[in-house]
Formats: C-alpha cells, structure tokens, sequence
C-alpha cells in the first residue's frame, strides 16, 4: 500500500490564513469590548437593538469572556506557529525552524495585534456590535469549561489557604466627571445638562466663604434705626431680610423680616420697637460646606445665615437663593436688559462665546473658568474683582481694561474701592 500524500501547499496557506483572521477577530474583540462606551451601549440596548443587548449580557459575564478570548488566541497563535513551521521545514530543511519563528512573530505581531487592535481601537463600539453575535456563540459553548476551570482555580485556593477576595466596584467623583463628558460626547448628555451636573458634584466640596456676599456688600440695619428709616430703606431695596446690629456690624442682634413689619398691625413711629420685630440670627462658620448649610436651613426652618470668621467677626451671608444658584446659575437675571444692549449675562457665556457679556465682581474665579474654558488663578484671591486687582496693582478707574487668553476684561462699574461690574469680551468680538 502506497503511503498517503502529505496536504498541498495550497491547504496549509489556507489554513495560515483562517487562523491569522481568527488571530484578528479575538485581537480586535478584545480591544473593541473593553474600550467601547458602556454608556453608547447602554443607549443602544434601551432603543432596543439587539447587538447592544447581547453586549449588555456578555458585560455581565466579562471574566468569563475575556477568559475565552485569552485561550483563543493562545490556541490559534500556538496553531499558526506550527503550521508555519511544518510548511517551513520541508522547504529549507533545518533552517526552517529559524525562518519559522521569523515569519510567526511578524505575521501575529503585525495581523494578530497590532493591526485589529488599532482598528478597533478606532471604532470600538461599532466593532463590538459587529462581534456580539459570534461571542455570544463562543461564551455558551465554552462556560462549562471556564466554570470548570474557575472551580478548579477556587479549589487550589483552599487547598493554599489563600482565599480569594471578590472586588468590589467603586466609581469615584472622577469617574463620574468623566462619564459626564463621554455622555456628551456621545451625544447623550446636553450641554446645559452636563454644566449643571458638574455644578451637583462641585456643590459638595463648596465652602460658605466661596458663595457667601461679602460683609462690604450686605444692607444692615442699625438696632437704633426709626420706622421712617427701615420704610424708605424698604422701598429702596429688592431685599426682603435684613440683619439688624447693635453697636457695630459684629454686634447682630438678629434678623428682620420684611413681611414681619409689613404684617404687623396698629404700627406707628410712636410705639414702634425694632426688636420686637427680629428673628433669631443663625450663625455658621466660613469653613463649613454648603451641605451643612442645608441641614442648618432645613433643621431651624430658616433661610439665612451670618457667616462669622475665626475671630467671630461678621464675614458676609449666605441665603438659600445662593446655594439654589450654585446649581441653577443666577435667578434673578434680567434678560431682556443685557439682549436689548447685545450684551449677554454669564451664565450664557457658554452657549454664546463669541458675545461680550458682563459678570459681577463677586464671581468666583472656579465658575468663571468652567464658563470660560480656561483657568483663572489668583494666590490671594477668589473672585473676579480680586483678580483684576492683583493683574493691575491699583484700584482701576471704570474703563480699565486687562488680556487675559484672547479675552479681554474691561472694569465696567465701581462702588468706592469696589469693582462691581466686569465686561468680559472675545478679541475676535472687538475687532
């Protein structure tokens, strides 16, 4: 009996070539599954496309996918070695075995890894939809092995007395900040709907001193004030609560409500007692966080607090409309005025970079950069008004104008040494 031909070239090349595409096709899974956006596949999976609900699935089981594709490759590369090197051998005798490793090495280090991996790479969630369906298929026939296996792994822990300790998930404040960003770049986050995120995660970190109106800036009404006084004040004011003070501004004696003396019946400047008419004052340190603010506002059913300093000197005050407008940006912005002067507010900023827009003095550095794009920094100052200070080293006159990256920040109002008022313009704008 004459022995059997050995297989053609022709069959080892085609064989060489379905296990270099295998080589890819595990590659490029892996990269595409581990680099797509768990968000985008999330999206997709509840408009129902059914590639995205398989990815959800074999997300669940990621161990034991990633575990299949390992020992895939493994078997497929091993497999390409030695085909190579059994067309090699009878070619060229005992340098094959040389040549062998030589072509092995570069055809699965440039077809097997480099190449799938920076495709997908590329296009990770559009590769990982295209592969779901045959890993799905992979993961169902080999569980029971994997399963085996991972029993087996378990077992030999026991066996050492080295227990295997299960990881829990922990996402942190950065992990979500940058989810936020992948949302809107996927297109599944709005713009204003990421800027109010980011001002959630920013409140907790917070302190009173970074939001509260500065002690220069708050309407006080003197403990010896005549009813004619507060009235006129009243009229010419938009508040509605005043901190009332004794001998100096330290000295608070509590807090008056405009509808408490509105309210009151049988008035008069003869029998009237401006004490009789105070609420408590709530007092709260600089230090403390806007969260503590809130459950200070909450638990004594008020609206107000005297921000006092370390020495117990009145710093400034915080209501509930600002931690509200931490989120929500400024409540009380008259839009009408600044759009009929072609002037934005700040918090349009973003959505209107081009335009000049004015910002109050008191604007935090930290807001105004996220709005801006770019970090404003000052080593002694918070707010704008103090920035401006510390560039020009003067009180600037009304008119007074720095460059700050392409923008340019022109002193717009002054109260006595107090800038009050900055417009802020793109030097593509003023040209």
């Amino acid at each position: 009996m004459e022995p059997s031909e050995p297989p053609s070239y022709l069959v080892y090349l085609v064989l060489l070539a379905g296990l270099t595409l295998l080589s890819m096709f595990f590659s490029a899974s892996e990269s595409a599954f581990l680099s797509a956006s768990k968000l985008r596949i999330r999206y997709l999976a509840e408009k129902g496309v059914k590639a995205a609900i398989r990815l959800e699935k074999l997300n669940e089981t990621r161990t034991i996918l990633l575990g299949i594709i390992l020992v895939g490759n493994n078997i497929v590369n091993i497999g390409t070695s030695a085909l190579i090197t059994a067309i090699a051998l009878p070619l060229f005798g005992s340098s094959g075995i040389g040549i062998a490793v030589g072509v092995s090495t570069v055809l699965l280090l440039v077809f097997g890894e480099i190449f799938p991996k920076s495709v997908a790479l590329l296009h990770p969630e559009r590769i990982a939809l295209r592969f779901s369906l045959p890993l799905s298929v992979l993961v169902f026939i080999a569980r029971p092995l994997v399963v085996f296996s991972r029993a087996m792994g378990k077992a030999a822990s026991r066996l050492t007395g080295i227990a295997a300790k299960s990881k829990k998930a922990t996402v942190t404040e950065e992990d979500i900040r940058t989810m936020i960003e992948v949302g809107e770049e996927e297109g599944l986050i709005e713009s204003d709907k990421r800027s109010m995120m980011h001002k959630i995660l920013r409140y907790t970190d917070l302190t009173a001193r970074e939001i509260m109106v500065p002690r220069t800036e708050i309407t006080m009404v003197p403990v010896s004030a005549s009813l004619e006084n507060i009235q006129s004040l009243i009229t010419d004011s938009p508040y509605s609560r005043f901190p009332v003070y004794g001998k100096d501004i330290d000295d608070i004696k509590g807090i008056l409500y405009v509808k408490d003396l509105l309210f009151s019946e049988g008035q008069t400047r003869e029998n009237f007692t401006i004490t009789d008419k105070l609420r408590p004052a709530v007092f709260a340190f600089e230090s403390w966080k806007l969260s503590e603010l809130q459950n200070i506002f909450r638990a004594r059913n008020t609206t107000l607090a005297v921000i006092i300093d370390e020495y117990g000197g009145v710093a400034g005050m915080v209501t509930a409309e600002d931690l509200a407008e931490e989120i929500f940006g400024n409540l009380e912005r008259n839009a009408q005025e600044t759009a009929s002067a072609g002037v934005a507010d700040s918090s349009d900023a973003a959505e209107n970079p081009a335009r000049p827009f004015h910002v109050d003095g008191t604007e935090r550095l930290d807001t105004l950069s996220e709005r801006l794009g770019f970090v404003l920094s000052s080593s002694q100052f918070d707010t704008l008004a103090g920035f401006i200070l510390e560039r020009v080293d003067e009180i600037p006159e009304p008119g007074t104008t720095i460059e700050v990256q392409g923008f340019l920040f022109t002193v717009a109002g002054r109260t006595g040494n107090r800038i009050t008022s900055v417009l802020i313009t793109p030097q593509e704008a003023a040209r």
